[in-house]
């Protein structure tokens, strides 16, 4: 599933910057209208809610988000299956790509925001699940984190910051509620309550 999402990802970046299918390409994006009303999604086009990651805004955008879903969604296809990372990617893409267009309207495109979310994801599971088969460093998290940061400066131009911040922090709540973490704080406060 790692491997189709990065091919699907690389053939339609690349079809993309063709003018014979310009009028197909325009099928992949959230909308084709500013507004935040949902016309074409009200009106069934419901793929728009997730094809908007597949697509990129050059070669180093592309090569940036591949490695780290090469590397994050690769991890939880290893650990959970393909027709869970399928999910998280499916579910993860709607969330965020739906609260960048309220945000901003219909003018953005990459993985990024799914990339969060899978960072948020395995951090929680390799933190807070005994035994768990995740890893992910503290300076990557600093360094991930710290990305946002830099890209809310404005330095590096129009970035979907919203993408980011939102899927980090589902896939960071995602990940706390699916480690147990929390089940076991329950455990634990009433076993200490009783005593």
């Amino acid at each position: 599933m790692t491997m189709f999402l990065i091919a699907t990802s690389i053939l339609l970046t690349m079809l993309s910057g063709s003018p014979r299918i310009m009028h197909l390409t325009r099928l992949l994006y959230y909308s084709e209208y500013l507004g935040r009303d949902f016309p074409e999604i009200l009106d069934g086009q419901v793929w728009r809610l997730v094809t908007p990651i597949f697509l990129h805004g050059g070669i180093i955008h592309l090569a940036f988000n591949m490695l780290w879903l090469y590397q994050l969604g690769g991890a939880i296809e290893k650990n959970e299956g393909k027709l869970y990372l399928l999910a998280v990617t499916l579910v993860g893409a709607a969330i965020c790509n739906t609260a960048q267009y309220v945000v901003s309207g219909p003018s953005f495109l990459g993985f990024s925001g799914v990339i969060y979310a899978y960072l948020g994801y395995v951090w929680m599971m390799s933190r807070y699940q005994p035994g768990s088969r995740y890893f992910v460093t503290r300076d990557t998290i600093i360094w991930m984190v710290g990305w946002i940061v830099v890209c809310y400066t404005g330095v590096l131009g129009p970035v979907a910051n919203t993408e980011h911040v939102v899927g980090f922090m589902i896939g960071t709540a995602f990940g706390f509620m699916r480690s147990g973490y929390l089940l076991t704080m329950i455990r634990r406060s009433r076993y200490r309550d009783r005593r």
